[in-house]
C-alpha cells in the first residue's frame, strides 16, 4: 500500500557509517504505523522517522530525518492527496 510514492529521504553521513551501508541496495527504509485500539480508521503512518536497515549486514536503527517537511503522524486513510513540503534539497 503505497501512502506517498515520492517519498524520499537523505541519510546523512553519521547514520551511513553507523549502519555501514555501503550499497543502496541494501537499504530497507519502513514507515511505523500505530493504529488506535477500536479506531481502525484513525492509523497514522510516521514518515519522518523510519527504520532503515542494512539488509546485508543485519543492522538497522530509527532515523529522525529533520526538516523533511514529512509529518510525524499521516494518516493512512485520508480521501486528501499527500502534500510535502518543499525543503530545498
Amino acid at each position: 500500500y503505497e501512502v506517498c510514492p515520492d517519498y524520499e529521504i537523505e541519510l546523512d553521513d553519521t547514520v551511513t557509517e553507523e549502519l555501514e551501508l555501503t550499497a543502496p541496495e541494501d537499504v530497507l527504509l519502513l514507515a511505523i504505523v500505530t493504529i488506535p485500539p477500536g479506531r481502525p480508521e484513525d492509523a497514522t503512518v510516521n514518515l519522518q522517522a523510519p527504520l532503515v536497515l542494512n539488509t546485508a549486514r543485519r543492522r538497522g536503527s530509527q532515523v529522525i530525518i529533520a526538516d523533511s517537511g514529512y509529518p510525524l503522524r499521516l494518516r493512512l486513510w485520508s480521501k486528501e492527496p499527500v502534500q510535502v513540503a518543499e525543503t530545498g534539497k
